[in-house]
């Protein structure tokens, strides 16, 4: 099975788009209604996400500056795909997008409201 899913991954390894605005291998940018958005090959979905076809949406508007900062993320979600397989890929994106989780949470302190 291993050998199998790279080999469809080598074959669409090879394979560009001439429709798809910054496509590559398996990781596309696309634009739906004024807002950016990553699109993923139909084997990175099946492998990572169990569906034909995935959309991450970006949150920004497509504008030069922000389409150069996505084609970065895409950039290096496509060398994580490359390497090992996909065995550096993150499929939650937390690691393209430098999210950090705080370590502890502090309770706020509340009230009681009275009328």
């Amino acid at each position: 099975m291993l050998f199998f899913t790279r080999f469809l991954l080598d074959i669409y390894a090879i394979q560009r788009s001439s429709k798809s605005y910054g496509k590559l291998s398996h990781v596309s940018i696309g634009s739906d209604q004024g807002s950016l958005r990553l699109q993923f090959s139909t084997e990175v979905s099946l492998l990572f996400y169990s569906k034909r076809q995935t959309y991450k949406e970006m949150g920004r508007a497509n504008i030069p500056k922000i389409r150069q900062w996505t084609e970065g993320i895409a950039r290096q979600i496509q060398a994580n795909l490359d390497y090992l397989n996909g065995g550096l890929f993150d499929p939650r994106l937390v690691k393209y997008f430098d999210i950090k989780q705080l370590a502890t949470i502090i309770p706020m302190p509340t009230r009681a409201i009275s009328f």
